[in-house]
């Protein structure tokens, strides 16, 4: 399945050019995240993480989501 929406350009500069595609899909979805080991080939904004970081911000929100379901001492 996939994911319609509409391109956001970026006018940013990349260092490699094919890079560019990554970043507009990430700027074209609300909540939406470029996952990348190499941040220096993107501009430094809160949508380029890390791996390491995407997994802090989903464990973040997986335990927001458990307290707010009262969830929290059943699976923590």
């Amino acid at each position: 399945m996939g994911v319609l929406s509409d391109r956001i350009e970026s006018q940013e500069f990349f260092p490699d050019p094919k890079d560019v595609v990554f970043y507009e899909v990430a700027l074209s979805k609300d909540d939406a995240y470029l996952v990348t080991g190499n941040t220096k080939h993107f501009p430094k904004k809160p949508i380029v993480v890390t791996p390491a970081k995407m997994l802090e911000i989903l464990c973040h929100d997986r335990v927001r989501t458990l307290c707010d379901s009262h969830e929290v001492s059943d699976t923590l």
